[in-house]
């Protein structure tokens, strides 16, 4: 027996359940499929070739997610719930493990899923302002009409050092070694929301995680101008040469101890 026989192509009229697309994915039928081989979206189970198996829900009766029609003036904390109400752990947790996080730490950024993408909400000093979208190949977009915010934890318990990352996933990464984090929109924005935060929870210190790259030093040194008006100590600081951001450095072995270190000895 080969693929084929016990799969069949993704079409257009069938697109893929997984990452949404019309081509080059498979499923074990057209209607409600059980199992699916994605091309594009990983899993802990590789099929050769192919993609990466994903086992849908054990009933078989997988339930597509909706897409949400926004409106001009969109309530996004409502939109964000009903998106992670439509989120299958198993999926979720496949995610996870392709970024190399935890399942937990994503959903404490709120995690939801669209029909394509994952989402993260956004939040400002009212609350939820806007939802980012993560796409399958890693593109990031924004839900029509979203503003500006950060992405902060559910359960954030502030710290005496508070660490703003770039990004849902970075802070994600400090999540998972129970550090105080906070994600930035991405290398640019954010610094009014932060400014509230810190004067409200009044930290020793803010550290500013950039991505080693000249947009992110560029962004971080605009963030740290204005977050540093509001604690009596701020820095920046970078992974180690030749790592990228803060979850590439995670993946590559990171422990806690290595983050404080290196916290410790830039923000002295």
């Amino acid at each position: 027996m080969t693929i084929t026989d016990e799969f069949v192509r993704v079409t257009r009229a069938h697109p893929c359940v997984i990452c949404g697309r019309p081509d080059w994915c498979l499923s074990d039928r057209e209607e409600s499929p059980a199992k699916a081989i994605c091309a594009r979206e990983p899993s802990p189970r590789r099929w050769g070739g192919a993609g990466w198996m994903h086992i849908l829900r054990d009933d078989h009766t997988p339930r597509r997610p909706r897409v949400y029609t926004v409106e001009n003036d969109p309530d996004f904390g409502d939109l964000a719930r009903r998106y992670q109400e439509q989120v299958n752990e198993r999926d979720a947790r496949h995610f996870a493990y392709s970024l190399g996080l935890s399942y937990e730490s994503l959903v404490l950024l709120g995690l939801g899923r669209s029909s394509n993408c994952w989402i993260f909400p956004m939040s400002g000093s009212r609350g939820i302002c806007g939802i980012r979208t993560r796409f399958p190949d890693g593109s990031k977009r924004a839900i029509k009409g979203s503003k500006q915010g950060l992405f902060i934890p559910n359960d954030r318990d502030p710290g005496r050092t508070v660490v703003f990352t770039e990004g849902p996933t970075d802070c994600a990464a400090l999540l998972d070694v129970s550090l105080d984090a906070i994600g930035r929109p991405s290398c640019h924005g954010g610094a009014r929301v932060a400014q509230e935060i810190i004067r409200r929870d009044k930290p020793a210190e803010a550290i500013v995680f950039a991505d080693r790259d000249d947009a992110g030093r560029q962004g971080a040194e605009q963030f740290l101008s204005h977050v540093e008006l509001c604690v009596p100590r701020a820095k920046i600081i970078f992974p180690p040469e030749g790592i990228k951001d803060v979850r590439a450095w995670r993946q590559a072995g990171a422990t806690r101890e290595d983050i404080l270190a290196l916290i410790g000895e830039m923000a002295l």
